[in-house]
């Protein structure tokens, strides 16, 4: 694997999507569909966003167009491990991450196939969150109080 993170490293840094942004975890995941099936999913950490794609980018073109990104500031680790409910496939071997969009909560399950790949992704992730916390310099927010007051 590390020869494919290099290769995709160099190919990240010739993209607009993610400019020279470090590769900081790479790996295979199965994702649970909403349909209850699931999907091999790749998905790359970089310093600012979790990029998911299908299949293995071959070109900067496909790099740059991943089938899903969730920036990091936005996302959150809400689940890492065995669950009190049921889970389709080895719940052991599962986490969840929450993405904030402009349209709601995302919400996605994934797992992995050893403990040592799930303490890697969960500690990369979390750890990216907070990086990507502590580099935001202001943070502004609007919403309604009450009866339809604008809180600015």
């Amino acid at each position: 694997m590390p020869w494919v993170k290099d290769e995709l490293q160099a190919l990240l840094a010739a993209t607009s999507t993610a400019g020279s942004q470090d590769i900081k975890h790479i790996g295979w995941l199965t994702e649970q569909l909403p349909s209850g099936g699931t999907a091999p999913t790749l998905a790359l950490l970089t310093e600012k966003e979790l990029l998911l794609y299908c299949c293995l980018p071959q070109t900067r073109e496909a790099l740059s167009r991943p089938a899903r990104t969730a920036p990091l500031i936005t996302t959150r680790l809400v689940h890492s491990g065995p669950s009190k409910g049921s889970v389709p496939y080895d719940a052991e071997l599962s986490f969840a991450l929450r993405t904030g969009t402009r349209h709601g909560v995302d919400t996605h399950l994934f797992s992995v196939e050893s403990p040592q790949e799930l303490a890697a992704w969960t500690r990369q992730l979390v750890d990216g969150c907070h990086r990507a916390a502590e580099g935001v310099q202001e943070v502004s927010t609007g919403g309604l109080v009450g009866l339809g007051v604008p809180l600015w």
